[in-house]
This record gives C-alpha cells, structure tokens and sequence, in this order.
C-alpha cells in the first residue's frame, strides 16, 4: 500500500517506529476474542476500574504484568461485539470452522518477490474455500464500510490474499470482510468482495510489485 504512494514512502514506511494506540490495542483484543478465544482469556485480564491513576488499578497491573490490561470499559465492547457475532450465523459459522491466523507464504511468479498474508480465518471444507477478514470499524452499514474499503486499501488486501491463497492452495477462494462496530449497538455485517473490487485490486498489485521490483 505503501509503495503505491510513491517508493519514497516506502522507505519511510520499513524504518518508522510503530507504537501501539489505544485503537490498535483495542482491535487487536477483538481480533483475539473472536478467533482465539482460549488465547484471549489466557492472555487478557479486565481490571478493577477505569482510572489507571488510581492506587487499585495501579496495584493491579503490577499483579497482572504478564498480562494485556483491559479496562472495563474495553471489556463490555469487546463481549458486545462477541455476542452480536455468534448471533450472525453465517459469520459465526466461518469463525468456528476456520484455520485461524496461519502464516502462508510463496514467491510471486512475475517478479520473483517473496510475499507473505497472515488471514484472520479460512474455512476449506467447502468447494470455494472462504478467507473472512476481521475489521473493527465506527460504522458497518454498507456505504459507510465501503468507504473505508477505499479509504484503507482493503481492495488490495483482498486482491493479494486471494492471489496467495491460489498459489499455495491451487484453489479458489472467496474474501469476506466481517465489520464490527466498537460503539452500541455494536453492529456487525458479513460482505463479499466484490468481482470490481478485486479486478482493482489485482491491478494495484501488480503496479505495486513491479514498482518494488
């Protein structure tokens, strides 16, 4: 996506100092809860309170320092959005089935790059296999979500999925994105990527490749 913008951004891009926001935090945590909920509840504690200055939840988070700190606050989005989730039986149907966060990794016939994806979920056992992608959004109606597919270059996510999961699978796949909304009611939606997303989304691939290249 990056190098789309121009090979200078790029660049800048590989050496910046990615820290950790309150929103990423909190995606990340919904990504676990949905798809790894044994990790998650290992991994993730839910502290007395909300105020991090306070001498409770001071003591707390020594207590815990092996473990990702959620507010209660945080919490209640997070089962909000788990519970309208298993309440969605198609999405909730991909997310039981599903191999969950498998690293798949294979060398792009053209330009001899080595790429890798990291899907959310992939569901097999069905004659077009389906790759279900996580995304945590303010708004999941269906203009709304398709203006965030543009605004973060979701068509060239999906484009470059499906490409490697033809390469390493020798099958088809389709892309799902399934947003959730992190505010009551904490909506949810499942929507295919459409055939016009992802010819547009081959082209930028392939752009972005050849300008690496």
């Amino acid at each position: 996506k990056e190098i789309l913008r121009s090979p200078a951004h790029f660049q800048a891009y590989l050496h910046i100092e990615r820290k950790e926001t309150p929103a990423l935090f909190l995606g990340t945590a919904i990504h676990a809860r949905l798809l790894e909920p044994d990790l998650f509840a290992e991994t993730y504690v839910v502290a007395p309170g909300s105020d991090k200055r306070a001498k409770e939840f001071k003591e707390f988070e020594i207590a815990n320092a092996n473990k990702k700190i959620l507010t209660a606050e945080q919490a209640a989005i997070i089962e909000g959005i788990a519970l309208n989730a298993m309440r969605h039986q198609s999405a909730s149907a991909l997310l039981r089935a599903g191999l969950v966060e498998h690293t798949i990794i294979w060398q792009d016939e053209e330009t001899g790059i080595w790429l890798k994806i990291r899907p959310d979920c992939l569901s097999v056992d069905f004659e077009t296999g389906i790759c279900l992608d996580v995304k945590s959004t303010e708004d999941a109606a269906p203009e709304a979500f398709a203006k965030s597919c543009v605004n973060y270059d979701y068509d060239v996510q999906a484009a470059l999925y499906l490409e490697g999961l033809r390469a390493v699978f020798k099958r088809d796949f389709d892309f799902c994105f399934f947003p959730t909304e992190k505010k009551e009611p904490y909506g949810v939606a499942l929507y295919g990527a459409s055939d016009d997303m992802l010819r547009r989304g081959a082209r930028r691939v392939r752009q972005a490749l050849r300008l690496l290249k």
